[in-house]
């Protein structure tokens, strides 16, 4: 819920997050005042961002996913050689 406390900050309240229980913001005096819908609108996309869908969070999500797709590309690799190792072992042998 974006909540404006007086003409200069707006008070979130409810941030749905663990760790924060309040955000202030200080609204520039460009912006007009905290009780216009426009204001409260790039309030709650701020607070929205700050909450882990934002873009940088979306890029690390993206960079560790391809992290583990990595790991896991190396490790079907890794068995293989060692497949084709033993099964060349048992042809040597044979």
């Amino acid at each position: 819920m974006v909540k404006g406390v007086n003409k200069k900050i707006i008070e979130i309240n409810n941030t749905e997050n663990e760790f924060f229980e309040k955000i202030i913001l200080y609204v520039s005096p460009k912006a007009g005042a905290p009780n216009s819908a426009k204001v409260k609108k790039a309030a709650s996309e701020l607070v929205s961002n700050l909450s882990g869908d934002s873009l940088k969070t979306k890029g690390l999500r993206e960079i560790l996913e391809q992290k583990r797709r990595q790991k896991k590309r190396i490790i079907i690799f890794s068995l293989c050689a060692v497949a084709l190792l033993a099964v060349a072992t048992l042809f040597i042998l044979l």
